[in-house]
């Protein structure tokens, strides 16, 4: 018995960590507007200041934006940069106009939170949903 355990174990079939869905379920749960969740920190090194004024877009076509405000309540637009995602492997993969790729682990993921882990690092970010930056500001 516990060799059949041992292989079970090493064959990742023994007691699954809490894994991401499926890619086509998680491809159904990324659509929407992310913001820097205000209850987690994260740990992939960009400020936490900086975070609070993102909105990251993710549409149903594999298209989205990111929108970075120069203010807090999320009015003024700083910056807006466009991509194209796709979910492979567990992994959101993002392309920019201009060729810049970023390739993201999906820990998890539900119809509320996302936690990313940044490839090639042990840094996490941990998104919400929300409608604007502002909600989690307080403004």
């Amino acid at each position: 018995m516990r060799a059949l355990f041992a292989v079970a174990v090493l064959a990742g079939l023994a007691f699954p960590a809490a894994a991401a869905p499926p890619d086509d379920q998680a491809r159904r749960l990324i659509v929407g507007d992310w913001i820097a969740s205000p209850y987690k920190s994260d740990t992939a090194g960009a400020p936490q200041e900086a975070l609070n004024r993102v909105l990251a877009r993710y549409n149903p076509d594999g298209t989205g934006h990111i929108q970075v405000f120069s203010d807090a309540a999320c009015s003024r637009i700083a910056f807006t940069r466009a991509f194209r995602w796709t979910i492979a492997q567990g992994v959101v993969q993002t392309v920019a106009p201009e060729g810049r790729r970023t390739s993201d682990q999906i820990v998890t993921i539900d119809s509320q939170t996302m936690t990313l882990r940044l490839a090639g690092t042990s840094g996490l970010e941990h998104r919400v949903r929300a409608a604007t930056c502002a909600r989690q500001m307080g403004v």
